[in-house]
């Protein structure tokens, strides 16, 4: 499933995003508050492309890694296929939406795009709560019911917004 959405220019590469974001902190902040640190102070991370820098809730490949790294690497690289899978989901489900790229000129229709892709995602998200299979949801043994996706009851403090600078706000 998809956490959270950030669109931006073409220009800015996803570590540049990751950075402008302010997600590390913000997903730092969101698990401190749910009790989620691990023995040494560590936290639960994503596990993202080589672009990405180490943060303390995103981490990338090993760079010059020992054999433990190398194995550490080979077996989460094995968890990005359902990463791949996702996208692969969304441009199958979505992609009559994103083919022109008329569309997603930011220029133009920034917002127009930015809410077309963030509603995307977020329908995706219920798609996977309905159909998904649960070896997906290990943990759970099932995927989460929309009733548990979308609680109405639930305060999240809302995720940041990228700051891209004033050509970038639409």
């Amino acid at each position: 499933m998809i956490g959270t959405v950030f669109v931006a220019s073409l220009r800015h590469n996803d570590n540049g995003l990751v950075n402008m974001s302010g997600l590390n902190n913000y997903l730092y902040n969101l698990f401190h508050s749910w009790n989620l640190e691990l023995p040494n102070g560590l936290m639960p991370a994503t596990y993202g492309d080589a672009i990405f820098a180490n943060h303390e809730t995103i981490i990338s490949w090993n760079r010059n890694p020992t054999d433990a790294e190398r194995l550490l690497d080979f077996r989460m690289s094995a968890q990005r296929i359902h990463v791949e899978h996702c996208f692969a989901d969304h441009n199958n489900l979505f992609g009559m939406f994103f083919h022109h790229s008329r569309r997603l000129q930011l220029f133009n229709g920034g917002e127009h795009v930015r809410r077309l892709i963030t509603v995307s995602f977020l329908i995706q998200n219920c798609y996977y709560c309905v159909e998904s299979q649960s070896a997906f949801f290990p943990e759970a043994g099932h995927a989460p019911t929309l009733a548990q996706y979308l609680p109405l009851d639930e305060e999240i403090t809302p995720a940041p917004i990228a700051d891209l600078g004033s050509e970038f706000n639409f």
